[in-house]
């Protein structure tokens, strides 16, 4: 259970990252004329640790959730 603990900070922590990426290769875009299969590919990443992220979380709710209806 110790690998779900620092899941979620760790999947915040990996969303954040690619936010900083994408927005600078999008401002690299603009400016230079870059790589738009980079800007693809970190628009993908993203969406996919933001879609992990909230998966996680909806995961945990539900874990509690299924605990506490036990209880009843």
């Amino acid at each position: 259970m110790n690998f779900f603990s620092d899941l979620s900070r760790q999947l915040l922590h990996t969303g954040n990252k690619v936010q900083k990426d994408l927005e600078a290769s999008a401002k690299d875009a603009i400016e230079l004329g870059g790589d738009a299969e980079l800007f693809y590919k970190l628009s993908e990443h993203i969406f996919f640790s933001d879609m992990a992220y909230h998966e996680q979380g909806r995961a945990n709710h539900m874990m509690l959730k299924t605990t506490f209806e036990s209880f009843q």
